[in-house]
């Protein structure tokens, strides 16, 4: 597992990694985080000349890298993290016989463009760098067959799907029927592009029905959630630390996913959604064909956009206790035998005997 990856803010490549090591391979961890938030690389893509900055950083963190690999035995794998659009040149120079793993949750060059971030020129560089760089490594990790779509033709050919799964903390005991008034949980990302107005309009509408939310998200996400009433019963927590999390979403009875429209937000499945499902809540969320395919009858669905119907599903299941309790059990159930890390990494696993096998 090699990188700059960000393993707090990213868990996916852990549960690949978890995922690899109970399939029998042995996995080490090359691993130097370039400490470069998601805003601020966008804030670098409005202010071109912060890249300076960021460059420095990121070489600083390559440097550590190269130190770091000397120290191991050469991988016949190598396995790099989401963001790694830099990474893989570098892993190919310091191991040109091994196979190069890209895990692609998604092209840099679309959320600087889906945000409005940087000029167009920069957005071109950006997308050239991610062609580059999927077209580098020997095999592509992608999310969903919506994303494996995006690819270039050349790639889907030497391209797996892996779902996002959940790391081994957030597969809680299976839930109990409880008592009192519903539980509703908001966590991970919460912009205006998961849908963040959506839930603050469908909260106001719940006012008057005794639901309880718990909304996780840092202070400068709160401004694109709409002001739920006074009689909202909301509890804010800016940050939870990432141990603390699952036993947390676990006391929870619904956890609500993405609601945003926009043509990403229904081509993935966010890593909420896994676990969440994973920690025993009822998974709300939009209908979208990966979320629906994935989760089955193991969830409920709402138009995307639709405060309304997402207000009216939660005052459902508020009036209906037996319905929340048969749908905490179904989600703990699929992920379960889903969406642990030995299960979603199978189809990497079988990718990467074939290529075994070949040579």
């Amino acid at each position: 597992m090699f990188g700059t990856y960000e393993a707090r803010a990213y868990p996916r490549l852990t549960v690949i990694g978890g995922g690899l090591r109970t399939s029998g391979l042995s996995v080490e961890e090359c691993n130097e985080p370039v400490g470069i938030s998601l805003a601020e690389r966008g804030e670098a893509l409005r202010k071109p000349w912060r890249l300076v900055g960021l460059g420095f950083r990121l070489v600083g963190a390559w440097l550590r890298l190269r130190r770091r690999a000397r120290s191991i035995p050469p991988p016949d794998i190598v396995v790099v993290g989401h963001l790694g659009i830099a990474d893989v040149p570098l892993a190919r120079r310091l191991w040109p016989t091994a196979t190069i793993v890209l895990d692609h949750l998604f092209p840099v060059e679309e959320v600087s463009a889906n945000r409005g971030l940087g000029a167009r020129s920069l957005r071109r560089l950006v997308a050239r760098l991610d062609r580059a760089t999927v077209g580098a490594a020997d095999v592509v990790v992608v999310d969903t067959d919506e994303n494996l779509a995006l690819l270039p033709e050349a790639a889907q050919s030497r391209s797996v799907v892996v779902p996002v799964g959940a790391t081994d903390e957030w597969f809680q005991p299976a839930p109990e029927g409880g008592s009192g008034p519903l539980r509703v949980v908001v966590f991970g990302l919460h912009g205006a592009q998961e849908g963040a107005p959506v839930v603050g309009a469908a909260m106001e509408r719940c006012a008057d029905e005794g639901i309880e939310f718990t909304m996780i998200a840092r202070a400068e996400d709160r401004g694109v959630t709409a002001s739920a009433s006074a009689e909202t019963a909301v509890t804010w927590l800016d940050w939870v630390e990432a141990e603390e999390l699952p036993r947390i979403v676990a006391t929870h009875d619904v956890a609500l996913g993405i609601f945003g429209c926009k043509d990403r937000a229904k081509r993935v499945i966010p890593a909420k959604v896994f676990q969440a499902a994973a920690a025993g809540c009822v998974i709300l969320t939009s209908r979208t064909d990966p979320q629906v395919r994935t989760l089955g009858d193991a969830a409920e669905y709402v138009t995307c956009g639709d405060a309304e119907a997402l207000s009216d599903a939660l005052i459902a299941l508020a009036r209906d206790p037996s319905r929340v309790i048969e749908l905490r059990r179904r989600s703990h159930e699929l992920a379960a035998g889903h969406f642990t890390p030995a299960a979603v990494v199978q189809p990497l696993v079988r990718a990467l005997l074939q290529i075994d096998a070949g040579g």
